[in-house]
């Protein structure tokens, strides 16, 4: 990355991401995207494409042979959402949300963020394949705080079946890619099954972020999203405001590995995550809440993004 980069630069940096949302949207609002066929092209994203992309970047990402990086990597992902999951409750009455269900499904939904398919796309042209690896890891810790304290909050109970979540195809693929890297094995993958993968990964962004956009889609037809504002006044204030000054104040004053606090400056911009809602109607949370916390924040990110982006870099003094 050379020259500090402004405010009109990042904005267009990130803007494919909302195009390809965009389409998505369309797409299932004119039924080029069926529900059926929602389902079918997220279970191929999930299993088999962004696997293939994230053991591709993981597997060859020299930044996370720095020692300790990995584990300072997780831990990042993993506080970064417990934070997420604290603001948000302990906001909620302050936007009308004074009952403890209304609490519970504003923290789960708000406290975990957008951390692959946005984070990825605005990191890479910013940061490179290197930083982007050491994100992939950092969505470990948000993985492992969504399905076991998450899961707590929304549902209000923890089980085995929690766990047995975690493991998922995308955390199996980050998991083999780490010692893989680490013990230099990379070379010894045939080429033709390396290219395979990495022809796999180039599909999962693009085909993820249109799925983003038509799940968004389907969700605002459902139920009309902006008929309780404080709802989503009180997210956008939170996630786009509030938590991207906690987290990138947090990293000013913690020493880490420059790959690490690029992935994290990335990560505490995002807004929140798509996949919250389908949890919180699956553990018995508040739909309605959760739909009026993610849609919002994910729309108003479009300015927000490149925005904290250059206020971190100044922040940070990078060039």
């Amino acid at each position: 990355m050379s020259g500090l980069l402004g405010f009109t630069d990042l904005f267009f940096a990130i803007l494919p991401v909302f195009f390809m949302l965009g389409a998505g949207g369309i797409a299932r609002r004119i039924d080029w995207i069926t529900n059926a066929g929602e389902k079918t092209l997220l279970k191929l994203v999930v299993n088999i494409l962004y696997p293939s992309f994230l053991f591709s970047v993981v597997s060859k990402n020299e930044s996370l042979r720095t020692e300790g990086l990995i584990v300072s990597a997780v831990l990042t992902g993993f506080v970064f959402v417990m934070i997420g999951y604290a603001v948000f409750y302990g906001m909620a009455p302050l936007f009308g949300m004074k009952r403890n269900d209304e609490r519970r499904s504003f923290s789960f939904t708000g406290g975990i963020y957008n951390y692959g398919y946005f984070a990825i796309p605005v990191c890479e042209p910013l940061f490179g394949m290197n930083t982007t690896g050491v994100l992939l890891v950092v969505s470990v810790g948000v993985e492992l705080a969504m399905w076991s304290v998450g899961v707590l909050i929304i549902s209000g109970e923890f089980n085995r079946n929690s766990l047995k979540r975690i493991i998922s195809p995308p955390l199996m693929a980050i998991i083999l890619a780490i010692p893989v890297n680490l013990l230099g094995l990379t070379e010894m993958i045939p080429g033709f099954l390396t290219e395979s993968l990495e022809l796999f990964g180039r599909c999962a962004i693009p085909i993820g972020l249109i799925m983003i956009g038509a799940t968004i889609a389907d969700l605002m037809s459902r139920e009309p999203i902006f008929t309780r504002p404080s709802v989503a006044i009180g997210a956008c204030i939170t996630r786009l405001a509030v938590m991207p000054l906690i987290l990138m104040s947090v990293y000013l004053l913690i020493p880490a590995p420059q790959p690490l606090r690029e992935a994290a400056l990335v990560h505490a911009t995002m807004p929140c995550g798509v996949f919250p809602v389908v949890l919180a109607s699956v553990y018995g949370g508040r739909t309605d809440i959760a739909l009026r916390t993610v849609v919002p924040t994910c729309l108003l990110s479009l300015v927000t993004i490149p925005l904290w982006i250059q206020v971190g870099l100044i922040w940070n003094g990078w060039n």
